[in-house]
């Protein structure tokens, strides 16, 4: 559901522009686990529009593009096709320049945290500052060995998720919407923000259609923290311009995401889309209801409750 979809959508097809341009550099981090990759400069990447549909419809990754085959004894195995051995390649790349950014912000915490604790902390406070270093310490476990002494890990990191993602790995699509890694002047050209619009407001829609709630986040934190910040901030994130924000957008995903909401949260949800709902004519408001119960009936009737904002990319 991007800006171009959700607003006037009639029914949700997958983006048929799904461009990709030039390559860029950076990092960023997933929890587990524009410009974009090319072989020479200028040319275009081709998209897997049959593997993106397969993703979009419920395919699971690596497993949605492998066959099943009996073996001799009637067994079922798992052959893993070209494409599946090619995904597998790109999301682990695209896994470990996350993970070597997320490497770099882990190293500052833990740091901060052996600090002595501010004077007068109480228990509880303590107790989640040993919480938080413990589960820190866990993860520069895995990340050490691998990101300390490689800096290359974190170069390209946009067309590695970009390639990911049109692989079919939904949490590298994430990261290449979220866009959070620092960009450089080619990156904010003109070509860079669109070639980056184009390729995020598709993944956004494949998302969406497979009811994935991290994007319907991803879009809403963009109509409001858009809406927000000073224009210098804009100017040099791709996030940021990637759509034109507007006290609609605002209420229509926060109004998606109440409908989703369990309990205590559906309350906060609740409170936040009533703050974006002043103001609109409730002509507006009635439209933009509608609209969130029937994507809402579409796409994500059938999935778990939201006990919290669904995490998407970040810190």
């Amino acid at each position: 559901m991007a800006e171009s979809s959700v607003r006037d959508r009639t029914s949700m097809n997958v983006t048929k522009t799904f461009v990709a341009s030039v390559s860029i550099g950076c990092a960023f981090f997933f929890c587990y686990s524009i410009r974009a990759p090319v072989a020479e400069q200028g040319k275009s990447v081709p998209t897997n529009l049959q593997l993106l549909s397969s993703v979009a419809s419920g395919g699971n990754s690596i497993e949605s593009q492998s066959r099943l085959v009996a073996d001799t004894h009637g067994s079922i195995a798992v052959t893993r096709t070209p494409q599946s051995v090619e995904l597998e390649k790109a999301t682990a790349e695209a896994h470990e320049v996350v993970m070597c950014a997320q490497y770099k912000q882990d190293v500052w915490a833990a740091s901060a945290l052996l600090e002595p604790p501010v004077e007068g902390a109480n228990p509880i406070q303590l107790k989640e500052r040993e919480e938080s270093l413990a589960a820190i310490n866990a993860r520069l476990s895995v990340s050490t060995p691998i990101c300390e002494n490689n800096a290359k890990s974190q170069e390209n990191a946009y067309p590695k998720l970009l390639r990911a993602a049109q692989l079919g790995d939904m949490d590298a699509a994430v990261c290449y919407v979220e866009a959070p890694f620092p960009l450089d002047a080619d990156q904010l050209a003109p070509i860079g923000l669109e070639d980056y619009r184009k390729n995020a407001l598709a993944l956004i829609d494949i998302g969406i259609q497979r009811g994935d709630w991290r994007f319907i986040e991803l879009m809403r934190t963009a109509a409001q923290r858009a809406e927000m910040v000073h224009h210098a901030q804009r100017a040099s994130s791709w996030f940021r311009r990637l759509i034109k924000p507007t006290p609609e957008d605002a209420y229509l995903y926060a109004r998606l995401e109440q409908l989703g909401a369990h309990d205590a949260f559906s309350e906060q949800v609740s409170r936040m889309a009533e703050s974006w709902r002043d103001g609109l004519p409730a002509s507006a408001v009635d439209a933009l209801n509608q609209r969130a119960s029937n994507e809402y009936q579409q796409f994500f009737a059938q999935m778990p409750s939201l006990e919290e904002f669904p995490k998407s990319c970040g810190f």
